[in-house]
């Protein structure tokens, strides 16, 4: 379990993180903006409150997604979006009275779901979808798919479920999740740069542009800190440091920054979009939309491939929905809840839907629905789209630059048919391959309020 009682009283400052893209993956505070889905629910499930309400940050609470929820069950869903963290400040001051449900991400929803308990835990008996060849193994059985990452996998299975054991109860039933790589401009670095390190090595020193989220960019510079004997960390704690650990980590990257290290920090993923297209950065640490918005502005710019190193591997987060207390119960519209987990976000659209961002969901193992298949909200991915987002196939026509390839622009074949030998595969390969490489998770650490404060250290540098 993490410390995320002090993410409650420590919300500001923009250092919550952006949830891997979507929107414009800042975390600085601001207003909120409310969005509402067409339908009068009269004929609708249940007899609960209307419209139902739903709270998160815009990468997980799209318009397309309300409008598919409309179309599904004939009622109409009321969004608002904050920032990852604006949204837990809404649902701790109020609004997990006004709302049913809070989508997040999983590393910031850990303060209304861990720290500050107001939220209805779900059992997995009340959907339909939560077994094995439905729902990934990631998931179901966090420590077995991720071996990898130890005992941190044991963090992930504290954020689903709330007995890690029993495994009946859902905190945070997922609805989308990444595994984030080091990002490099191919024609200007050597393709075989493809550990966190390269953040930090002395030759790409005023060309390299660094995540400003504590548990995110600390996270990234505790894995080289490790492998490289700077600190001394047990790997099953990169996300979770003592004290001390924290501010050797900041003595460090004080003196990074004073160095000259970074060409600049960013918290906005359109940032991060900016400095890599403009040329201005070579390196860095973009999250999957940020590598496709580069390519579309012309740049070269690829996710690396973490290979084998036991230390420096790949980054996993997820965002999930879960209902709200008191909200859901006084509004009666926990049934509408599980619908619009279930029926829109673990649906055959859904991942379809997701692919272009770069994103991974949940249920992609459920292959009759997602890749062949289809139901209420529309077509599966298809098998080509299928196979190249999660397969580590090629495109069945010819690619002539895979460095600009975007998944968005690309005509995806519906039928099957053969992977090019001139086509292109997706960065990182299979998605089994990925999980293999992966070592660390996002979360909000013990000492998370500590971290935060020593971060103000590196931020004023």
């Amino acid at each position: 379990m993490t410390g995320a009682a002090g993410l409650a009283g420590c919300t500001g400052g923009g250092d919550g993180g952006g949830g891997d893209g979507g929107g414009d993956g800042s975390d600085g505070g601001g207003g909120s903006t409310t969005t509402t889905a067409g339908g009068d629910g009269g004929d609708g499930m249940g007899s609960g409150e209307r419209p139902v309400k739903w709270i998160g940050p815009p990468s997980l609470t799209g318009q397309s997604q309300s409008d598919t929820y409309t179309d599904v069950t004939g009622l109409e869903l009321e969004t608002t979006q904050a920032t990852l963290t604006g949204v837990v400040q809404q649902v701790l001051t109020g609004g997990n009275e006004t709302h049913d449900a809070m989508a997040n991400s999983a590393h910031v929803g850990s303060a209304v779901t861990l720290a500050n308990p107001t939220t209805v835990p779900i059992p997995t008996s009340d959907f339909d979808y939560w077994q094995e060849g439905k729902i990934a193994d990631i998931f179901l059985e966090p420590s077995e798919a991720l071996p990898a990452m130890g005992e941190q996998a044991n963090v992930l299975s504290n954020h689903i479920y709330t007995d890690a054991d029993a495994k009946d109860e859902l905190l945070m039933p997922p609805q989308v999740f990444n595994l984030d790589a080091l990002s490099i401009n191919p024609a200007e670095v050597s393709r075989d740069t493809n550990t966190w390190s390269a953040l930090f090595d002395d030759q790409f020193a005023g060309n390299t542009i660094f995540c400003d989220i504590s548990f995110i960019g600390g996270l990234e510079a505790m894995m080289h800190a490790k492998d490289t004997g700077i600190i001394d960390i047990e790997l099953a704690n990169l996300n979770n440091p003592s004290e001390d650990q924290i501010d050797q980590l900041l003595d460090f990257l004080v003196a990074e920054k004073e160095a000259g290290q970074f060409r600049t920090t960013w918290q906005a993923f359109g940032n991060s979009i900016n400095l890599f297209a403009s040329g201005e950065a070579v390196v860095g640490d973009l999250w999957q939309p940020a590598v496709y918005g580069v390519r579309r502005e012309g740049t070269p710019c690829i996710y690396t491939t973490h290979g084998t190193n036991t230390v420096q591997g790949e980054m996993f987060w997820y965002g999930g929905i879960t209902p709200l207390s008191p909200g859901v119960e006084n509004r009666d519209n926990y049934d509408e809840v599980i619908s619009l987990i279930q029926d829109v976000h673990w649906s055959a659209w859904y991942p379809r839907y997701l692919g272009p961002i770069g994103y991974q969901a949940p249920n992609y193992v459920d292959t009759d629905l997602v890749r062949d298949g289809s139901d209420a909200t529309g077509e599966g991915m298809g098998p080509e789209f299928y196979d190249w987002a999660y397969m580590g196939e090629a495109t069945y026509e010819p690619v002539e630059n895979p460095d600009l390839f975007d998944p968005g622009a690309y005509d995806w074949s519906m039928e099957e048919g053969s992977p090019n030998s001139d086509g292109q595969v997706r960065d990182g390969g299979h998605i089994e391959d990925r999980f293999e490489r992966t070592t660390s998770m996002w979360i909000f650490p013990d000492n998370g309020p500590y971290l935060q404060e020593a971060w103000s250290r590196f931020r004023n540098a």
